[in-house]
């Protein structure tokens, strides 16, 4: 849907952040908690794995962030003062460093971190990728994997990324039950 809106922008998930983060989170507790659900899988790509990962780590449910070439910090985005008009809105969550954050306030328990990158996506894998991989000082509870696809930014296979996918519950479903995937 947000592909076919003309007023999208990179930034729509900052958008009227402190009324709509409560009413997402309840909305998904009342879900899990209706549905007995082991906890909550956030994904995105890119700017959108940023989100992913930013609601894993603030969610109070047991949450697993799957990230397709997650950005670190938002405003790297070579378009971002264009597209995100949203960001300059008073209403709008402030975009962040992910990796100063999981720094100062490390992963909190039962949250996983799961990123995919493609190989010749360079720029993603040293401004994105490898602050995030050494702000988690090497946990458990995150996987990072480049896949060796030669392919860039943006762009997945659907098997590869179905496999992944399977990996990425396993660990979330070791971190639930303590063990070690």
């Amino acid at each position: 849907m947000l592909d076919l809106d003309v007023d999208c922008s990179v930034g729509w998930y900052l958008w009227d952040d402190e009324v709509l983060w409560p009413v997402i989170e309840r909305l998904i507790t009342v879900r899990v908690e209706s549905e007995s659900l082991a906890g909550v899988v956030w994904h995105g790509s890119s700017a959108g794995g940023w989100a992913a990962i930013r609601n894993a780590l603030r969610s109070q449910l047991p949450a697993l962030a799957i990230a397709v070439a997650p950005q670190n910090d938002p405003r790297l985005y070579k378009d971002f003062a264009e597209f995100a008009v949203l960001a300059e809105d008073r209403r709008a969550a402030a975009p962040f460093r992910l990796s100063d954050h999981i720094h100062e306030h490390s992963l909190r328990p039962q949250c996983c971190m799961f990123t995919l990158t493609n190989d010749r996506d360079y720029r993603h894998l040293r401004d994105h990728i490898y602050p995030l991989w050494s702000a988690t000082n090497h946990s458990k509870a995150v996987d990072h994997r480049i896949i060796r696809s030669g392919q860039g930014h943006g762009t997945m296979n659907n098997d590869v990324y179905w496999r992944e996918f399977g990996t990425a519950i396993r660990l979330f479903d070791g971190v639930l039950t303590h063990r070690t995937p």
